[in-house]
């Protein structure tokens, strides 16, 4: 029920680095259609299923349980066309559009049949600075603290949160956006430590976390919580910044 340019899409980091995709309205005011999506736990599959059907296919069980139930209802269009994903506004991305692709079908299939669910966050009720404080196990991330706090930046909600199915603890977790924080003292730098931290970051992302990690070097602590400003905030020109 949407106007194809009431939504945009852009690919992040960069176009031909493309690891995430940012979607936003970009009709004014909005249609809200990003918060239902948000919202409404039923959303996703049935986007899922519309985009499979808008790439011409079908479910021969009517459940959408994998490539092989799919049929293919239009055999004219082989990698794309104007009914389907092709468009004026994707004409840079019309070489590598492909309809047929193994991977997309996987994940619309899978997604057609998701149940969206909260994560589960064993974090209590917001801490407060001077309880963040106590908690802390090192100096440096007490003194991470101090920086946030003296530059303005919105404070963590939560010190030293342990997560069972992942067997890490983040130093401090920001518990609206799922984002949890890591500060690296110096023997992070070993190559064991970089693999071990790589490891752990790789598994959080893929359960929906954010991981932003500072390093013992404070000098680009500005940069990654600017990076990172929708977690954060953006600081106060009173601050130490």
């Amino acid at each position: 029920q949407l106007e194809e340019s009431e939504l945009a899409a852009e690919p992040l980091p960069e176009p031909a680095k493309r690891t995430a995709i940012l979607f936003y309205e970009s009709a004014e005011g909005g249609a809200g259609v990003l918060t239902r999506v948000a919202s409404d736990r039923t959303a996703m599959r049935r986007i899922a299923r519309r985009a499979l059907d808008v790439c011409h296919f079908n479910s021969a069980s009517g459940r959408w349980t994998g490539i092989d139930d799919l049929m293919n209802q239009n055999h004219d269009c082989e990698a794309g066309c104007y009914r389907c994903l092709l468009s004026y506004y994707n004409q840079p991305d019309h070489p590598k559009i492909d309809r047929k692709d193994d991977e997309l079908l996987d994940l619309l299939c899978r997604l057609a049949n998701g149940v969206q669910s909260d994560l589960p966050l064993p974090f209590g009720s917001s801490d407060t600075f001077e309880q963040l404080c106590n908690a802390s196990t090192s100096s440096l991330e007490r003194a991470w603290l101090d920086y946030i706090k003296s530059s303005g930046f919105k404070l963590p909600d939560i010190s030293q949160p342990y997560l069972k199915d992942y067997n890490t603890r983040p130093d401090f977790a920001y518990t609206d956006c799922q984002a949890l924080i890591f500060i690296d003292g110096p023997h992070h730098e070993r190559d064991a430590e970089r693999a071990s931290d790589a490891n752990t970051t790789h598994r959080l992302e893929n359960g929906g976390y954010t991981v932003v990690r500072f390093p013992a070097d404070r000098s680009p602590w500005d940069r990654i919580a600017s990076q990172y400003s929708w977690i954060f905030g953006s600081g106060s020109p009173a601050g130490s910044k």
